[in-house]
């Protein structure tokens, strides 16, 4: 059943890589696609997470923010101070994955 299960994922990616036309992209093109498509479903997760916190919160994220820009790990970082943004950051990419697969009519 593993091996069924592998070979269905295997087949829906390659179907969505092929729908999404990544498969005809140079490698600089798909990253920048998917840092592109990346940097959406972060912005849409801050939004949300901004809209959960209080005013003082908020300041407080984005001092938070402010301090850590520059450092190549802040989404790491951001991830684990704190819980709340990661849950939501995973509930983004699912609801993302979703929608995709939904458009694309695979799954």
């Amino acid at each position: 059943m593993n091996d069924t299960f592998n070979s269905a994922v295997n087949t829906e990616e390659d179907t969505i890589v092929t729908m999404l036309g990544l498969a005809d992209m140079s490698v600089a093109e798909r990253e920048e696609f998917l840092e592109s498509v990346g940097s959406v479903v972060i912005e849409s997760a801050v939004l949300k997470f901004m809209v959960s916190l209080s005013l003082e919160e908020q300041q407080a994220f984005e001092s938070w923010l402010e301090t850590h820009k520059e450092d190549s790990d802040v989404l790491e970082k951001a991830l684990e101070t704190y819980p709340l943004f990661a849950e939501i950051v995973q509930e983004e990419m699912e609801a993302f994955q979703s929608e995709t697969k939904r458009l694309l009519g695979v799954g």
